[in-house]
């Protein structure tokens, strides 16, 4: 704090109009409790995580029926032999690969969408 400044004439924090890319509640949350809109963020980001982990369980689920598919061959000498159609190697490689750009591709997206799905700077 500045030492010219009295500890009652902090700083306010200002909301600035037209780049809010999802408004949910307006202008008038603002006039709400710190503690309020405190708990009411703190529950919803609660509410995404537990709905990421619900997906990615099901994604992941998913994944290893798939990986887990067998073919049985039957050689020339008559021999039936169990192969597996995924390598799991390449598999677990495959997911890490993705798991690691979502967040750059998710936020790619995000600009592009809240930049009437044009590249670059905005120009208003």
């Amino acid at each position: 704090m500045d030492s010219t400044m009295s500890p009652s004439a902090a700083p306010t924090a200002t909301m600035c109009s037209g780049d809010v890319f999802l408004p949910l509640f307006g202008d008038w949350e603002n006039t709400w409790p710190d503690g309020l809109r405190g708990a009411l963020y703190g529950l919803g980001l609660l509410w995404f995580f537990l709905g990421v982990g619900i997906i990615a369980d099901i994604f992941m689920m998913g994944i290893e029926v798939i990986t887990s598919k067998e073919v049985h061959i039957k050689t020339p000498d008559g021999i039936v032999m169990t192969v597996h159609v995924w390598n799991a190697t390449v598999a677990n490689l495959t997911l890490m690969a993705l798991g690691s750009s979502a967040p750059e591709i998710l936020l790619a997206l995000i600009e592009i969408s809240s930049n009437n799905f044009v590249s670059g700077e905005c120009t208003r």
